[in-house]
């Protein structure tokens, strides 16, 4: 299974089909999203504002910020396996390179040399401390409106995701350190 999917499906559970659709649609589409209300009905949502009222219902971020951490997410894990740069990505898709670099700061408040050194288990961190009331990211956000309650990363993931998810997780992180 792809690492991305598997990470975006254990840190960001959704509750509602058109929440999981729209997870899904914007994996297989690796963090591409063209036009909000087009992502929204395809995934199931009446329009973009019930997507985004979903969304913070389910303490989620906006989908176009979980469309930035699975495009650096995906960018950090073909650093790691293939040495491909962001740079050389949007270069093989005719995009500017510079776009993708101010994306890696703008989600995760590093810039490109740091994300690489750290690797895709600290993107990983950072999207769960983003997720989950820890304040990652690059962009400061309204913690009461999506993560009431608070912190406590293993306990949220132990009890909404089950028990075994966080073994999971640590194997994965392994398997990224490995790598190296």
């Amino acid at each position: 299974m792809d690492p991305v999917r598997t990470i975006v499906t254990l840190l960001l559970p959704a509750r509602s089909e058109a929440t999981r659709s729209l997870l899904k649609l914007l994996v297989e589409s690796g963090g591409s999203v063209h036009g909000a209300e087009t992502m929204a009905l395809r995934a199931g949502f009446r329009n973009r504002h019930q997507m985004r009222r979903a969304l913070i219902a389910e303490q989620l971020p906006p989908a176009t910020e979980i469309a930035g951490w699975i495009r650096v997410l995906r960018w950090s894990i073909d650093w790691e396996t293939a040495g491909q740069t962001p740079s050389a990505s949007a270069l093989h898709k005719g995009l500017d390179p510079a776009t993708h670099y101010r994306t890696v700061l703008k989600i995760t408040g590093a810039h490109w040399t740091d994300v690489k050194q750290h690797g895709p288990g600290w993107v990983t961190l950072k999207l769960l401390e983003r997720c989950h009331g820890r304040g990652g990211g690059g962009r400061p956000h309204r913690r009461e409106e999506r993560c009431p309650g608070g912190g406590g990363v293993n306990r949220h993931l132990r009890t909404r995701a089950g028990e075994d998810t966080v073994p999971v997780i640590e194997n994965h992180y392994r398997m990224f350190q490995m790598r190296r």
